[in-house]
């Protein structure tokens, strides 16, 4: 258990940066520590759940081995099509064995009453790979995004595994004329900009170009290794990364950032 200076975060501006949806909450959790937290959504997520793809690949369900699911927006929109598409929870009975990526991804598929046979540690393609072992041949089903991760599956693929990789949801950008009101908000004074996924880091870099947001004096805090890997392709400094990828875990390396800040500022005993 972290236990902090619970004023350590007093006056801290803090930018959220995913859907509204997904942001009060830990919104409330940040403002109950002493932060100034503002939202500023860089992506929407736009369900496809009426899609033909959909509707022939939940038809199969049953002949799949496997499902798994890289992110909590994979299950709801997985589920979301479930509850359009069959009669009630008859889908229940033709589930395959699953796996998650994340604790997040594993707390949203509780809400649904089910667990994950597998889990991975990390959150990379190869330790998805690793958890599976022997593939070969089995028919994986990956309810994903119009912007899937690649790395996530690259290894299952590479060991014979015969992959289905469905978008159930798309991830959009907000729009780009709205780049104006983000440079508003980091001229008016931002400590700390979020990250929790790679998409949101490309969507702040395109509306960071458009409205030449300068970044001076601004940390940058993700997620986890994948978030924070984009950040740094598009020429970012990562200054705080999750140890637990979760919006609970990003909050506990920012207290832990500002804990050690405070240390390095407080005089030596000797002094």
């Amino acid at each position: 258990m972290l236990i902090f200076d619970l004023k350590i975060l007093e006056g801290k501006k803090i930018l959220i940066t995913r859907p509204i949806e997904q942001s009060q909450s830990w919104a409330e959790e940040l403002q109950n520590i002493g932060a100034e937290v503002h939202i500023y959504p860089l992506i929407k997520i736009v369900s496809l759940v009426d899609s033909s793809e959909i509707k022939q690949t939940l038809q199969e369900l049953e002949t799949f081995d496997w499902l798994v699911f890289t992110s909590t927006n994979g299950v709801s929109s997985f589920f979301e099509a479930c509850g359009k598409h069959f009669s009630g929870n008859v889908y229940m009975e033709k589930l395959p064995k699953m796996a998650t990526v994340g604790p997040a991804t594993t707390e949203e598929l509780a809400k649904f009453k089910l667990q994950p046979q597998i889990t991975p540690q990390r959150f990379t393609g190869n330790d998805l790979a690793a958890a599976f072992g022997d593939v070969k041949g089995l028919k994986i089903l990956f309810p994903t995004t119009t912007i899937f991760r690649e790395d996530l599956s690259g290894q299952l693929a590479k060991r014979g595994a015969d992959l289905h990789k469905i978008p159930f949801y798309d991830t959009q950008f907000t729009p780009i004329e709205e780049a104006g009101k983000l440079s508003e908000i980091i001229n008016k004074g931002v400590d700390i900009v979020t990250f929790a996924s790679p998409s949101a880091v490309r969507s702040f870099h395109e509306k960071m170009l458009a409205a030449d947001i300068k970044m001076k004096e601004i940390l940058l805090a993700c997620i986890g290794p994948a978030t924070s890997a984009e950040a740094r392709k598009v020429g970012f400094a990562v200054d705080i990364e999750a140890e637990n990828f979760t919006t609970g875990g990003l909050t506990e390396a920012i207290i832990k950032h500002y804990e050690s800040v405070k240390k390095q500022a407080a005089p030596s005993a000797r002094e």
